[in-house]
């Protein structure tokens, strides 16, 4: 059991949907798995109201092109990096959210 101490503390949008494993993006199709598994966790995320109106919109239109574009024949780099960039900010106060775009966003280089 963890006891967290939160005297003096400052949360904003503390939300832990699931649990995700980043440690074998290695390919294209680990990647998009990855992806779609964030995919689901933005779902919940806006289902349970921690992301809402215009920016849960934008966040979910902008995965939506990612996978669009990373099932393509030809995937963008760019397009993927500009994409899941808007995303990071989008979800930048849901730290689960937050850090799992974040590190999506640090592997592309790796894979495209």
């Amino acid at each position: 059991m963890v006891t967290i101490n939160q005297d003096n503390a400052t949360i904003n949008n503390q939300y832990i949907a699931d649990t995700m494993n980043f440690n074998d993006i290695n390919s294209v199709n680990a990647f998009l798995q990855a992806l779609k598994q964030f995919q689901s966790l933005l779902g919940k995320s806006i289902e349970d109201k921690v992301l809402a109106g215009d920016i849960a919109k934008r966040a979910d239109e902008s995965v939506k092109e990612i996978i669009t574009q990373v099932e393509s024949p030809t995937p963008d780099k760019k397009k993927i990096s500009d994409y899941l960039s808007s995303v990071t900010t989008l979800v930048s106060k849901v730290d689960g959210l937050a850090g799992a775009a974040n590190t999506l966003l640090k592997t592309v280089g790796d894979i495209f």
